[in-house]
């Protein structure tokens, strides 16, 4: 459903390929909880990398984002924490 949206509307799903939920039961399995979904973007994904820095079973991800040409530009960057 997700997969059919975003071929419809033009969308890019990226999601980590590391889990974002580590559960405290071991009878229940690791996922990946934090997709991003992009359109119109105009800079390339450089990244994604998970941020294990709380004591949580949620690992937040950071999504980086660069310069199309690769060439560093006076623009506006955003953090991203999904």
């Amino acid at each position: 459903m997700l997969t059919t949206l975003a071929e419809d509307h033009e969308l890019t799903i990226t999601m980590p390929f590391t889990p974002t939920h580590l559960p405290t039961n071991i009878r229940h399995k690791l996922e990946i909880l934090d997709l991003a979904i992009i359109k119109g973007v105009v800079l390339n994904l450089s990244s994604i990398e998970i941020l294990h820095c709380l004591g949580s079973g949620h690992l937040p991800a950071l999504l980086k984002l660069d310069s199309i040409t690769g060439v560093e530009q006076l623009i506006e960057t955003k953090t991203i924490i999904l």
